[in-house]
């Protein structure tokens, strides 16, 4: 697969300029992959192609989510053991380990990892960070598809996870530090569950180093896994979920449900003659509820059945 790669304009000043100050907070999704465009996302989303946007212009993700902000987060436990993972050369440290007895975390024991090296986890970012609850509010709306985020904090070398695909494309942005990303190919189109663990998926095939203020779009299937240089890295995923062609299916399942006909036995007891009659008809019923599916009406329900994003400070 061709990797996609966008450059800023080279600065018309030869010599260096003081680091400017931090960006407005990113609000959308044009915003988010500059100096690359929307229909450039969108076209590698449509093709699922990878797609590597490379800023120029590390500070312009710093006010989503500052590092003090992602240390006071996870340093004021207010985190559930489920949405908080302290990861340690690929595998979750224990609960047991990091929290007491009361569950809650145990601030020295969480100092003593980080100091090691380790890579923190905040899943759902999105609920507590009203700033990248605004980004993934506006790119659910731009691209009509549920979009959440998590965030990765990796304190010295390494990485959280080990080399893995996901069931849902994301976008990544790296906000402080850099992470190199190393791809292994997509050895199982558009999958629909998580890469199941102890896979061995062969040599990267693609990696570059995604400096701060860089956005790199991951399709789903597309095998991946990150190492840090060193220092502190941090970097939030908007996971995009789009609806698939199964789910389609499922909901022509829950209409055909609701038709006593495909509620009745199908059976061998009745001979080869009835059988015979009963699969004509189930093929007869099918093929009008298959006619009668109209993808827009159905993403619009879709639609609704999403909750209405609210502020974290609601």
């Amino acid at each position: 697969m061709d990797t996609k790669r966008r450059h800023p304009n080279a600065s018309s000043s030869p010599s260096p300029s003081p680091s400017p100050s931090p960006s407005p907070a990113i609000a959308d999704l044009g915003a988010l992959v500059a100096p690359a465009t929307e229909a450039e996302l969108v076209g590698a989303f449509l093709k699922k192609e990878r797609l590597f946007v490379a800023a120029g212009a590390p500070r312009r993700a710093e006010r989503l989510l500052p590092l003090w902000m992602f240390d006071r987060l996870v340093s004021s436990d207010v985190l559930p053991a489920s949405r908080l993972h302290v990861m340690r050369e690929g595998d979750v440290v224990p609960a047991a380990e990091l929290r007491g007895e009361d569950g809650r975390i145990r601030a020295s024991v969480l100092a003593a990892l980080v100091a090691e090296g380790v890579s923190l986890v905040v899943n759902g970012i999105d609920a507590d960070v009203p700033a990248i609850a605004t980004l993934a509010g506006a790119l659910e709306r731009r691209l009509g598809h549920t979009v959440w985020a998590n965030a990765y904090a990796t304190y010295g070398p390494g990485g959280a996870l080990p080399a893995h695909y996901d069931d849902h494309d994301v976008l990544v942005l790296q906000i402080y530090g850099s992470k190199r990303w190393f791809c292994h190919g997509t050895p199982t189109p558009y999958p629909i569950a998580r890469s199941p663990d102890g896979v061995e998926f062969g040599p990267p095939r693609w990696d570059a180093l995604v400096a701060a203020g860089d956005v790199l779009y991951l399709p789903r299937g597309e095998v991946h896994h990150t190492e840090s240089p060193g220092g502190v890295a941090l970097h939030v995923t908007f996971g995009i979920e789009p609806r698939r062609g199964v789910d389609v299916v499922a909901q022509i399942r829950d209409d055909a449900a609701e038709d006593p006909f495909f509620r009745q036995d199908v059976t061998r007891l009745g001979g080869r003659a009835a059988l015979a009659e009963r699969e004509r008809e189930l093929k007869t019923r099918l093929h009008a509820l298959v006619d009668r599916l109209d993808l827009d009406v159905w993403l619009a329900a879709d639609d609704e059945t999403r909750s209405a994003r609210r502020s974290p400070c609601e």
